[in-house]
């Protein structure tokens, strides 16, 4: 008996390519499990065992076992399942039912299983939720006041105190009560305390105590230094407070930070020509048109501001490289570079294969960091404001008023440009629909005109250039503003990484995930780490990265 499930790959002609199979057998204990645990088992195993294909990505799981399909959709009344229902919020997938006769494959590997019984599933869950523990103080606190006597007498520094007190010699700001050594501290408005003196041996367990257990809630540094400085006394206090609570990983995996994210603004460099760098990106899935579209393919130019546009029904390689060909390489000619992000459609052998064939510098931008495409980020938001107020009520016409969308956009004048996106491409003011029709045609020379075009062309290059950098360097003064860059990483320092797929996180998710060793820094603000357990590298800029000191 045992649990078994394959992945497949939906190619091009719409056939599943198996890329991996995936069983093993069951422990005696996980024999005892109800069917519907058993079949979730499977369900969150196999899962887990693909994270490095699967994370980051949308997906549909196919199960011959109905009662699943509700798993990521709403709560059970069962614990064990509820909690694999928790550990797969941070995966973005459908569960779809299939009759048994169409699963022979997954079925046929958890009737004969190969590998042997394994903890992955729950050392996945204590890796994102840390160790189930119960509320008991007893064992989660080590820290016991009735032992300070006994481990001062430890204590070379409180020791030699404890004696000079003992022999009558006085000794400033210390006093000896039922042989304990205390500490007077004078606080402001006449207060005098009398705080027990902690030897070094029982300072971690006191920290401990005061920040991690549930009654102390793992609050901040001026909160658990303020509940500590009236009670003990201990030389730097505050410093080893700071750096306990700083070095939580707890802390650091559960709480969002309350300024602005690391790394201060680098802009990319404008080019100085058209052609010279440009930015591709699929916008959706969007509501199914009557034509059988779900998403947009848009390019900007990064110089002139122009862009390109059409619809397609799916958001593939092929459909990426066919539109870099026919709509941008065939009519405008071949772009220097290409910037994208880093999604499966532009990162395929397909695309690849175009791009480098055609003589295309491709630059991917960093995971979860759509920042670094903003030009066409920004221009996909306009994009769909203009679309979505010419829709119909089933807004399946979208694609019909994409092309005078995107027309629109090009014919009007850019705040940063202070010129037209059409302009600048072609040299000359747009003629628009609805412009008084001039009466007098002025034709001039080939010769003239090919001169006047290349001055005019040349002025209105470097006039876009100017006022981009200048738009640029306001955008960064306000974008640094109260914002820091992140101190240089070395190689082999571990860090957490912030979820990123927050939708699909439970309230009390952990925000953070890890950990990660850096691997080495790439440029100023990205770095290129690996999971210290599944051994998945990921390319992250700062704004993603907690230190673990």
């Amino acid at each position: 008996m045992g649990i078994g499930g394959v992945l497949h790959q939906i190619t091009p002609s719409g056939h599943l390519q198996p890329v991996q199979y995936l069983s093993r057998s069951l422990s005696k204990r996980e024999q005892k499990y109800s069917v519907v645990e058993k079949e979730c088992l499977a369900m969150v195993w196999c899962i887990t065992k693909l994270r490095p294909y699967l994370y980051g990505r949308e997906f549909t799981l196919i199960t011959d076992h109905h009662p699943l399909c509700w798993l990521n959709k709403q709560s059970s009344k069962n614990g064990r399942l509820d909690r694999w229902s928790l550990q797969l919020q941070e995966y973005s997938f459908d569960i779809k039912h299939t009759p048994g006769s169409s699963n022979c494959v997954a079925d046929c590997l958890s009737r004969y299983p190969i590998q042997q019984p394994d903890d992955i599933v729950e050392e996945q869950f204590e890796l994102m939720h840390g160790p189930t523990y119960s509320v008991n103080l007893v064992n989660v606190v080590s820290f016991d006041s009735t032992r300070i006597c006994e481990q001062q007498q430890k204590d070379t520094v409180i020791k030699q105190i404890y004696q000079q007190l003992s022999n009558g010699k006085q000794r400033q700001s210390y006093t000896l009560k039922d042989g304990l050594v205390y500490k007077i501290i004078h606080r402001p408005g006449h207060c005098i305390l009398e705080l027990p003196y902690i030897p070094t041996s029982m300072i971690d367990q006191l920290l401990q105590a005061y920040h991690d257990s549930p009654t102390s809630g793992h609050l901040g540094i001026n909160k658990t230094w303020n509940k500590i400085r009236d009670r003990y006394f201990w030389p730097g206090m505050f410093k080893k407070i700071k750096h306990y609570v700083l070095s939580c990983t707890k802390c650091k995996q559960f709480k969002i930070d309350r300024t602005k994210p690391r790394g201060k603004l680098q802009p990319i460099e404008p080019p100085t020509g058209v052609l010279e760098l440009m930015g591709l990106d699929f916008v959706g899935p969007v509501p199914q048109s009557s034509n059988g579209n779900k998403y947009i393919l848009v390019c900007t130019d990064y110089l002139s501001r122009y862009a390109i546009t059409q619809a397609t029904s799916n958001c593939t390689a092929e459909t990426a490289a066919r539109f870099l060909v026919e709509k941008v390489i065939l009519q405008y000619s071949v772009p220097k570079q290409l910037l994208t992000d880093r999604g499966t459609h532009f990162m395929s052998n397909v695309f690849e294969a175009i791009a480098s064939r055609c003589g295309i510098h491709h630059i991917t931008a960093t995971t979860y960091h759509p920042q670094c495409n903003g030009l066409t980020e920004r221009f996909n938001a306009t994009l769909v404001d203009s679309i979505g107020t010419y829709v119909n009520q089933q807004q399946s016409d979208w694609d019909d008023y994409l092309p005078y969308a995107t027309f629109a956009y090009n014919t009007s004048k850019q705040s940063t440009l202070q010129m037209e996106p059409f302009k600048l491409m072609y040299g000359r003011d747009p003629i628009l629909p609805f412009d008084t029709p001039s009466h007098i045609t002025k034709l001039s020379s080939v010769n003239d005109y090919y001169d006047q075009l290349v001055r005019f062309l040349q002025q209105a290059k470097s006039s876009a250039w100017y006022n981009i950098k200048q738009q640029q360097n306001v955008y960064k003064r306000i974008y640094d503003t109260g914002r820091q860059d992140l101190s240089p990483l070395k190689p082999g320092q571990l860090v957490f990484l912030k979820q990123m797929m927050v939708k699909n996180l439970r309230k009390f998710s952990p925000k953070y995930y890890g950990p990660f060793r850096v691997i080495r820094q790439l440029g100023r603000l990205n770095y290129e780490v690996k999971h210290i357990n599944d051994g998945h590298i990921e390319k992250v800029h700062v704004s993603r990265i907690r230190i673990i000191i």
